[in-house]
């Protein structure tokens, strides 16, 4: 028997196409784990039906693991955490919003301060944003992204610095 161990990183079909290859070359069983799922094949005339196999076998066991696990209590209390986290970062997305139109743009610390809290949210997959949006509000209060990069940088000058940080924030939600 042979012991494959797949690379960081490595796709599940790499792996798969690896065993086989050694187990077509040395004959015998080789296994491996991949994302803590064990793995095993055999010498096969057909490496097509072999790579196919495990993956297969790797499908079954990651999904049967993920009903396993939601169906535990840590399971259960993870969805019920999601989902009050996802109801919070909706909340406070709309929150920012009806914020916006009243936010003292010459404040700086009142501009990252809203941007802090429109971080998470933003981050979430279940909170609709509309980065765009919010990068044409900015940018007629004279903000833009990416300002004060590399050789602008003056990390010595409070508003050179703060522009910056809110450029990159506005980078990051001008790609929503």
């Amino acid at each position: 028997m042979q012991i494959y161990a797949p690379s960081i990183g490595e796709d599940i079909s790499v792996t798969a196409q690896r065993m086989v290859d050694l187990a077509n070359e040395n004959g015998g069983t080789v296994m491996a784990e991949f994302n803590g799922i064990k793995l095993k094949t055999n010498r096969s005339k057909d490496s097509k039906v072999a790579i196919a196999a495990i993956m297969a076998d790797y499908s079954s066991k990651r999904l049967h693991r993920v009903k396993v696990y939601r169906n535990s209590p840590e399971g259960k209390r993870a969805a019920a955490d999601a989902k009050k986290r996802k109801k919070r970062v909706r909340y406070q997305m709309d929150e920012a919003m009806g914020e916006l139109d009243s936010l003292d743009f010459s404040d700086l610390n009142a501009v990252i301060s809203w941007l802090e809290k429109v971080r998470d949210p933003s981050d979430h997959v279940d909170v609709i944003v509309s980065g765009k949006q919010i990068v044409e509000i900015f940018r007629g209060h004279g903000y833009e992204p990416n300002v004060n990069c590399g050789k602008d940088f003056n990390g010595e000058d409070r508003e050179n610095f703060a522009r910056w940080l809110i450029g990159q924030a506005l980078d990051n939600l001008g790609s929503i």
